[in-house]
């Protein structure tokens, strides 16, 4: 067949036939997916998931997408006012965080809040002060554990310069690996304000990957409304160079 007839006859894909095939090809990936995450798709919780009668075997992998709420970091939230709704038991404590990485043969854990982290509903000298508690207990867990938890630098992102003092306090201690990002909030993309160039300097001068998460609800997400984004794709834009380049996973 000749390459000009085998483009026309992808160009007649309409978009029913490909949303068909791409129907197929979800139910196809469905069969693979990992205990834990068809668990979860079937109403399981995720830390309440277990692996398969066969096991795991050796714990090997690496995961950059941990969430955590250590015992310190929740009493200053309730502190403050914002006590956590549901915290789960394994977000603090850390045995039994260990005995889950075991069972899913996970060795490592790069520990990061989760979508509920407090940025947008503290003020940013409150933000400075439950980063610092958070890194805090991070580096203490990977001194604990020196092969299982790494830590992702949380910062007060309300203030620049709040955030670059706080990264710079806690860079180049035990197990600081990664710097933890919203990548929106409050239907700002803060992330390319002139005044944040310092934060992304400083990040590619110590070499950390950045690790982005959404903040929770709808109006910090990137581009204003990640329900939209699902649907659509999003405006085009041109990050700093370290954010292209960074493996954030």
């Amino acid at each position: 067949m000749k390459d000009s007839e085998t483009r026309a006859r992808v160009s007649d894909l309409g978009r029913r036939d490909f949303m068909k095939i791409g129907a197929g090809g979800a139910g196809a990936l469905m069969t693979a997916l990992p205990a834990t995450l068809a668990a979860e798709q079937q109403g399981e919780g995720w830390w309440d998931a277990h692996p398969g009668k066969a096991g795991v075997g050796k714990p090997v992998s690496i995961d950059c997408h941990a969430h955590w709420s250590p015992a310190p970091y929740n009493k200053a939230l309730a502190d403050l006012g914002h006590p956590l709704a549901n915290p789960y038991s394994l977000d603090n404590d850390l045995v039994k965080r260990l005995e889950w990485m075991d069972e899913h043969g996970i060795l490592t854990h790069c520990l990061t809040l989760s979508g509920a982290m407090p940025w947008q509903r503290t003020s940013p000298e409150e933000g400075a002060h439950l980063a610092q508690i958070i890194n805090d207990a991070g580096i203490e867990a990977h001194m604990a554990h020196p092969t299982r938890f790494l830590v992702g630098v949380e910062m007060p992102i309300r203030d620049p310069k709040l955030a670059l003092v706080e990264l710079n306090r806690v860079a180049g201690k035990p197990g600081v690996r990664a710097v933890h990002l919203p990548d929106a909030m409050a239907r700002h993309d803060y992330l390319f304000d002139p005044e944040f160039a310092d934060v992304f300097a400083r990040i590619e001068e110590l070499g950390y990957p950045i690790l982005f998460h959404q903040m929770d609800g709808v109006e910090n997400a990137y581009g204003a409304n990640w329900r939209a984004a699902r649907i659509i794709f999003p405006p085009a834009s041109t990050p700093p160079s370290n954010m292209r380049s960074s493996p954030a996973n």
